[in-house]
């Protein structure tokens, strides 16, 4: 396994040769885009400006259970609001890391980009505002989040919304130069399937081959899919396929997701250890006929690709800051490490090292931050096994 001072100083090479181009990598991110209010579920209250917090899941789920058959009062104690959603999240990690982004999603309406994603529109190449954003009270746990989301301006995200401000021409030019595709969000945005289905007719047959050291990747993040029919999930992943071999396809699941996709294409999961899910994703991988599963879960994270499968341990953190947007900050740096040309493994590690720093931090990390990170993760990592030695 690549050590995390290596991966601290292939990093700072890869960023280093990245500034140095005259064109970084492109990438093309949507669809979705939420407010996010950041929210504490009230224990105890203390006094008026002191409280304890519902400290997990469990904790909060015990809370409402009990109220069954009669009822319960829950305060909830906003502490911020943030610019939310997985597209955006992962186009603010992907900014740090260097690359051109090109932004389609829902964060107002056209000539009118929402103020809390404005200073986002101003870092990005393009952006298409294409409905008004969704909003999300995240509550905050230690081990987790509920999130209780307002969604219905994403019904007005669709193909004919994007084209109507980047007409078909533009947008192929964009697919043709980009080096990664992000669609984010398919579970809350209604219209992704159609969406995806206008792209591979209208725009794809107009795009360049690539060779296999230079690929377009194409990276989809389904999110929780229990809320939607069995048949538009496997419409979806009948699709994915189809966007080769103009894309790799890689398909990223969080520990809940692996077993609902798993249990939608080959039957009953069998457990939730490293093992179990390793053998999940493979057999997700090799159903769908696409590139790559990835699966990030609080403790490890792995990748079942064609090449073979990797694992790497988590930073698991007893107290973050924030867990909203983890997942995507993963996401961004797993594909961070493939745009840097480096190895599956050490991008699955740079993914691991991007999601521990902002749940300690509560912003994306630049390139500095994550070395640096790395860099003290490995000298605890040395010192520990000295002292256990």
């Amino acid at each position: 396994m690549v050590s995390k001072a290596t991966l601290a100083r292939e990093l700072t090479e890869r960023y280093e040769r990245l500034t140095q181009r005259s064109q970084p990598p492109l990438c093309f991110v949507g669809f979705d885009g939420f407010t996010d209010a950041i929210v504490r579920v009230v224990d105890q209250r203390l006094d008026v400006k002191r409280f304890e917090p519902l400290h997990t899941i469990t904790d909060f789920g015990k809370r409402i259970l009990t109220a069954a058959g009669k009822s319960c009062y829950l305060e909830l104690v906003p502490l911020e609001t943030r610019v939310g959603g997985n597209a955006p999240l992962f186009t603010q990690a992907l900014i740090e890391g260097g690359h051109r982004v090109v932004f389609a999603g829902a964060i107002g309406q056209p000539g009118a980009i929402e103020p809390i994603f404005q200073p986002m529109a101003r870092r990005c190449l393009r952006v298409v505002p294409l409905s008004p954003s969704g909003h999300t009270d995240a509550l905050e746990f230690s081990d987790g989040r509920v999130l209780l989301g307002k969604i219905g301006s994403l019904a007005e995200v669709s193909y004919d919304a994007l084209i109507a401000q980047l007409p078909e021409n533009e947008l192929t030019a964009y697919f043709d130069e980009c080096d990664l595709f992000v669609s984010a969000n398919w579970t809350m945005l209604p219209n992704t399937n159609a969406l995806w289905k206008s792209l591979l007719q209208r725009i794809l047959p107009h795009c360049s081959h690539r060779s296999l050291d230079n690929p377009r990747r194409l990276f989809v993040d389904l999110k929780d899919t229990a809320k939607r029919t069995a048949s538009d999930v496997n419409e979806a992943l009948q699709l994915l396929p189809l966007f080769q071999p103009a894309f790799q396809i890689i398909l990223s699941l969080d520990h809940s997701e692996v077993q609902q996709i798993y249990h939608a294409l080959v039957g009953s999961p069998p457990g939730p250890g490293p093992d179990q899910v390793a053998m999940m994703a493979r057999a997700i991988r090799k159903a769908i006929g696409i590139d790559q599963v990835v699966v990030h879960t609080t403790r490890f994270a792995l990748v079942a690709s064609s090449e073979g499968s990797y694992n790497v341990e988590g930073i698991y953190c007893a107290e973050p800051k924030i867990t909203t947007g983890s997942q995507d900050h993963f996401n961004a740096g797993y594909c961070n490490g493939l745009l840097y040309g480096l190895p599956i493994e050490s991008s699955l590690l740079a993914g691991v090292a991007t999601a521990a720093y902002y749940v300690r931090h509560a912003h994306s990390p630049t390139i500095a931050d994550l070395t640096t990170f790395l860099d003290l993760w490995h000298m605890l990592g040395t010192y520990l096994d000295a002292k256990r030695s």
